[in-house]
């Protein structure tokens, strides 16, 4: 019998449009989570009624579903206030624009039985405003960026106990400099080569695309990475990031 104790946890604000999807993702996976936290910005849409409609569903699935809603300072302060009302052993983070596969709890766990690791993480299908897709895969011989995908993770409470939190001077790119702490710490990554989570990349860190490429530039001067390799991957994010965007449209014509 499995005794391993998961926490999903959803930050949303004003999701009225996209919540139901990440929820029924959450529902609908074959090993059920033990419980769900939405952590929301007081919202002042829909988005709360939509959730609140959900509780009859999560109470006979036997999840514990817990609503958070009070102002926040952006994503992060909400993922870790999650975090820090969680209870479980693992921690997934998925987005309201964002859903999981149906197994994604599934190949965490038997990952669990064979491997030893801190970090699990997968591949991902992002969409764009067209819903077009890609099916992305992450590249851990690259150090120095975010190669891998947060909405794939699942993180052991045990990590960010060791390594901390999601650090707020960063609005959109906190998620790359935890994985830069987390690697320097030593904390070993899993990756699982199969379909984790949908991405949509019409999200916070796509409309405020130059915020988080400046952001990932003080991010790298904070850890130390060499000017050159820094100022690489500036120029690299500014003018390869559309240019390979625009060719995979022609592409896909």
């Amino acid at each position: 019998m499995n005794t391993t104790q998961i926490s999903i946890i959803t930050p949303t604000f004003n999701s009225e449009k996209s919540i139901e999807r990440t929820l029924d993702s959450v529902l609908q996976q074959k090993t059920k989570p033990n419980e769900y936290i939405i952590v929301d910005n007081a919202s002042t849409d829909q988005t709360l009624k939509l959730v609140n409609s959900y509780k009859e569903l999560f109470l006979r699935k036997e999840i514990d579903l817990r609503i958070i809603s009070e102002p926040d300072s952006g994503i992060y302060d909400a993922i870790n206030k999650g975090i820090r009302n969680s209870s479980g052993d693992w921690i997934g983070i998925i987005n309201s624009d964002d859903y999981y596969e149906q197994h994604a709890i599934d190949r965490l766990l038997a990952a669990l039985t064979t491997y030893h690791f801190d970090i699990f993480h997968g591949d991902l299908i992002i969409f764009d405003s067209k819903e077009n897709t890609t099916i992305h895969y992450p590249r851990n011989d690259l150090k120095n960026t975010m190669s891998i995908f947060h909405p794939t993770m699942f993180i052991s409470k045990e990590s960010y106990a060791k390594v901390g939190l999601y650090d707020l001077n960063f609005k959109l790119s906190a998620d790359f400099e935890w994985v830069l702490r987390a690697r320097k710490a030593s904390l070993s990554f899993h990756y699982d080569h199969h379909l984790i989570s949908h991405y949509y990349k019409y999200g916070a860190s796509y409309k405020n695309r130059m915020r988080g490429i400046f952001e990932n530039l003080e991010i790298r001067k904070k850890h130390s990475i060499p000017l050159v390799i820094t100022y690489y991957h500036l120029v690299k994010e500014i003018v390869f990031g559309p240019v390979k965007s625009f060719l995979m449209q022609i592409l896909k014509r």
